[in-house]
């Protein structure tokens, strides 16, 4: 049995990955939650359905976004280029998938040509949209509905991995009860801060790992007046912050967050109890800028305001 061709639209996604990723293994391409049923003259069998090769190859067509960092990185891999490398290689080597572009583009003239495209249907097989465009696209009858192909086709390793993230991307790719597209997740992980604090001033202050937002800022007063570094000098600093307040690195999103706090992102329920006076009203405490709605009332759930960009936030007693 031949697989459609629309249902390998979420393996093939994985030619976005950067190219910085390539790397060569002898079971490059194999997971454990594949079956390999044999290996000749370096091609996997996969005992899989959606995983069967094309025999004559099929070609997938594609768009792409493309950057001045990608064409210098592409350029440290001699002899390979966008639409010729080990990855594509590997993609018609082992499912009989050769991936061609129609176009490529930088920046906005990217989104530019994408807009055309979508707006006169000239699509390529595989494309990369938002959730507004896909429902752009299945309302004007431009897309096929994949919740057959990819219940019967994709493999258990990848269901596994997309769904990782819960049911949320998937209903974002669902139009009408029906999957329109395969959605691209992320390991919210991976994006997650954390704390990173030396151990050895802790065990030499007598201090132990903080457990509470209070305990950050007893840590950090203890590393600036108590000498951790035992030079004789002032010259630690507990928490270092630039001038950059919200940059991942030294910045104070993250310490914020502590304190319920969530700069470009306001959530009035999350933060109410920690900025309303006991009659219901709310501190003074922000100063907004670019505002043309006031948050009038404590009691309303949730208030949809511009980014806070100076705020003091009551700490914990």
């Amino acid at each position: 049995m031949r697989i459609p061709k629309w249902s390998v639209v979420g393996l093939v996604l994985t030619v976005t990955m950067p190219l910085s990723m390539l790397a060569s293994c002898d079971r490059i391409g194999v997971s454990d939650g594949e079956e390999v049923t044999g290996k000749t003259d370096g091609q996997y069998i996969y005992s899989e359905p959606g995983l069967e090769k094309y025999d004559p190859p099929i070609e997938l067509t594609f768009v792409r976004e493309t950057s001045d960092d990608l064409d210098n990185l592409i350029k440290t891999f001699p002899g390979e280029t966008l639409e010729d490398n080990r990855w594509t290689r590997l993609y018609e080597q082992v499912l009989g998938i050769q991936i061609k572009y129609d176009w490529t583009a930088k920046g906005t003239l990217y989104n530019q040509k994408l807009g055309v495209a979508l707006a006169s249907g000239n699509l390529p097989d595989v494309v990369r949209v938002d959730a507004d465009q896909l429902r752009q696209l299945s309302n004007a009858g431009l897309i096929q509905d994949l919740t057959e192909a990819y219940e019967k086709y994709a493999a258990p390793f990848t269901k596994e991995i997309l769904g990782q993230e819960g049911t949320g991307p998937f209903e974002a790719a669902t139009v009408g009860g029906k999957l329109m597209g395969i959605p691209e997740t992320s390991a919210s992980i991976e994006g997650a801060q954390y704390i990173w604090i030396r151990t050895d001033w802790l065990d030499r202050l007598g201090l132990q790992p903080p457990q509470t937002m209070n305990d950050v800022l007893n840590i950090s007063k203890a590393f600036t007046e108590n000498d951790p570094d035992r030079n004789g000098k002032n010259d630690t600093l507990g928490l270092p912050v630039t001038q950059y307040l919200w940059d991942p690195v030294m910045g104070l999103s993250a310490f914020m967050a502590g304190y319920d706090a969530f700069p470009n992102i306001w959530s009035c329920r999350a933060i109410m109890s920690r900025i309303r006076k006991p009659d219901g009203r709310l501190f003074p405490l922000f100063r907004l800028q670019g505002n043309r709605r006031k948050c009038r009332s404590a009691s309303l759930p949730i208030n949809f305001l511009p980014s806070v960009r100076e705020s003091s936030i009551p700490r914990p007693s």
